[in-house]
């Protein structure tokens, strides 16, 4: 995976996994997927991804811990 790229990327049994990123939200019908909402449109908008395997996919935008209020708005 390129530094800085932001494609989500199955790996499986990675230390990076969307479950332990602050911008990962475990779906509550399959917590096996979830969304990523790391990133914003060019209008400050939170732009969601789907995520299909919550527990083995990871991306550059990778950070741990909670997210913060502010950090959506």
């Amino acid at each position: 995976m390129a530094a800085g790229s932001y494609d989500m990327v199955v790996e499986p049994g990675t230390t990076k996994s969307c479950v332990n990123c602050k911008w990962g939200n475990a779906d509550f019908v399959n917590p096996l997927r979830g969304n990523c909402v790391g990133a914003k449109n060019h209008m400050g908008g939170i732009w969601k991804r789907m995520i299909m395997d919550y527990y083995n996919t990871t991306c550059g935008k990778y950070e741990e811990g909670d997210v913060n209020f502010r950090d959506h708005v």
